[in-house]
């Protein structure tokens, strides 16, 4: 058996044993990061150092603003963290 072989087991054994609960936690926190990266902060860098916030945008639109990495990464760890949290708190195999 090759390695992706046991990998690809690892990961179905692992869905495959989650309650549903678990699966809805999953799935919502998946497609948060999904939907926060199609639509990030947006900041631009004007002279003197100064930084303007354009607020959120989609990140195919075509604005002179870069997005803002720092915002975008607190946000997605805040919710891999909540979303880690739930997990864990809905698995009913430790809750006895």
């Amino acid at each position: 058996m090759y390695q992706s072989d046991k990998y690809f087991i690892s990961i179905w054994s692992t869905i495959a044993f989650m309650n549903i609960n678990q699966k809805i936690v999953s799935l919502g926190t998946a497609a948060l990061i999904a939907l926060m990266t199609l639509y990030p902060p947006f900041v631009s860098n004007e002279g003197n150092g100064w930084r303007l916030g354009y607020g959120y945008d989609w990140i195919f639109s075509s604005t002179s603003a870069v997005v803002n990495i720092g915002v975008l990464l607190i946000q997605i760890f805040v919710t891999l963290f909540v979303g880690g949290v739930l997990y864990l708190v809905l698995d009913k195999r430790n809750n006895k």
